[in-house]
């Protein structure tokens, strides 16, 4: 655009307008001047021009570079000489006049931010004023389904208009920045995640991971909702300031509390067992969970809805984490969620979503997921009862979204099940003997860990007070 068309707009007050061309000139001019910097603002994309040509400009430059060809001006005239809009600029002399009078080239990252704030203002002006006009409609859809649309919408703008030009590291600085961390950790210790008082967490993953999706998998009753409790209450304990919160869609609140106060009790050397919580407990039983229910972590904040969606999920991850940091995020479990809308498609691609959803909000929200996932019935028809990856039921996406994959397994119960017949047989003496070792032992198979080493943590379950710690060394 001439710069008289500029005065122009300034003349009908369109600061702003003019601003964004005469940046984008500007960065277009620094770039022909020296097309190195083209690396310190390589987010830079055509549609983040407020002129359309400007965009088609850019782009051609941008080709040419990473062509590994000079952006002279006989070249950007030979493809995108017949463009009308440069004929109206004045044509050759226009381009000429960007390379002829662009500013110190070290200015460019300048110019870019300029662009890109007046892109994030279009465009966050247009989704607002859409926003607005859905939320006042006909009522088809919810207002919280919209406002999370909405909120997506707009913390995609934010990254996408973010200031941040330098999204490319050479691989000497991404060398340098490693040994830099590597001699803090020597001094420091290295970085771990929330801790929760369990080996199979806070010394096989190095803790809960802020940005980690971890999955514990498990047939029925081998515990996995005990594990994961164990380590949202572990995880509170030790992170007095962040919340950890447990989205519970197989118990409700009150089978939650009545677990979670079991295993105090069993803790507290009462041993109240969550079967008595039926019925029949004694005054002093009751004066114990009464004293008790004081020591329950007021971090551990529990949604029992039992339909809950991915979006549900996110938006109350996200409002608690207005208030306080969110040190985890646990999820009972996987195949309970409410799935998105599956059109067509089949169940292992549903699921897909939704995991994949989970991992890009852990790592938005700097938290650490942890999501527990039934495996399928294959298990069961092995000699070997032992899990494996590919017993996660539909667990393509799942195995390849995770950070890390933990199985944990009870032998105990698959020996309950081999009960000789003659109960005085030599056969049902050795199976009572077996049963008995196995009785509290529960194995936590880590079958994947990034960048981490597989293995198996033994740890100690105590079913009757749905309670797991950690089997001494």
């Amino acid at each position: 655009m001439a710069e008289a068309q500029i005065l122009d707009l300034r003349r009908r007050g369109g600061d702003e307008v003019a601003l964004a061309l005469e940046s984008a000139q500007a960065l277009i001019g620094c770039v022909l001047s020296d097309p190195t910097r083209l690396r310190e603002v390589a987010n830079i994309r055509p549609d983040h021009f407020a002129e359309a040509f400007h965009g088609r400009l850019w782009g051609v430059i941008v080709d040419l570079i990473e062509g590994g060809r000079e952006p002279d001006l006989a070249t950007i005239i030979d493809r995108i000489g017949g463009d009308a809009a440069l004929a109206d600029l004045g044509g050759r002399e226009f381009l000429f006049n960007l390379w002829e009078k662009a500013p110190a080239p070290a200015l460019a990252r300048q110019f870019a931010e300029n662009v890109m704030d007046a892109f994030a203002r279009r465009e966050g002006a247009e989704m607002l004023s859409a926003a607005a006009r859905a939320l006042m409609g006909s009522g088809e859809r919810r207002a919280s389904v919209l406002i999370s649309e909405i909120r997506q919408s707009l913390e995609g703008l934010e990254r996408d208009g973010s200031e941040c030009v330098d999204e490319l590291v050479n691989a000497e600085e991404a060398a340098e920045a490693l040994v830099d961390a590597l001699d803090d950790e020597a001094v420091n210790g290295r970085e771990r995640g929330a801790m929760t008082g369990l080996r199979c967490f806070d010394r096989r993953l190095r803790g809960l991971r802020p940005g980690w999706l971890i999955v514990i998998g498990g047939r029925p009753s081998m515990a996995k909702s005990g594990l994961a409790r164990a380590a949202a209450y572990g995880c509170a304990a030790r992170n007095p300031d962040a919340a950890a919160l447990f989205f519970s869609l197989e118990m409700d609140r009150r089978e939650c509390a009545e677990r979670a106060l079991s295993a105090a009790s069993f803790m507290d050397h009462e041993g109240i067992a969550y079967s008595q919580f039926g019925g029949g407990l004694s005054s002093q039983e009751r004066a114990t969970l009464r004293r008790l229910r004081q020591a329950m972590p007021t971090n551990v904040l529990i949604d029992d809805r039992s339909t809950i969606g991915l979006d549900d999920i996110r938006r109350r991850v996200w409002a608690v984490k207005a208030r306080r940091p969110v040190a985890a995020v646990f999820i009972d479990y996987l195949q309970l969620m409410e799935k998105p809308a599956g059109a067509g498609r089949n169940e292992a691609l549903v699921l897909g979503d939704i995991t994949r959803g989970l991992k890009i909000l852990a790592r938005e929200a700097e938290t650490c997921v942890v999501l527990l996932s039934q495996l399928n019935r294959s298990v069961e028809s092995r000699d070997d009862k032992r899990p494996q990856l590919a017993d996660l039921r539909d667990s393509g996406s799942i195995e390849q979204d995770a950070n890390a994959v933990l199985f944990p397994f009870r032998p105990a119960y698959y020996t309950e099940r081999e009960e000789p017949k003659d109960a005085h047989s030599s056969e049902h003496a050795a199976w009572q003997a077996r049963l008995e070792s196995e009785r509290r032992r529960m194995d936590v198979i880590a079958a994947k860990v990034r960048g981490g080493a597989i293995g198996t943590d033994r740890q100690l379950y105590f079913a009757e007070f749905d309670h797991v710690e950690d089997l001494p060394e």
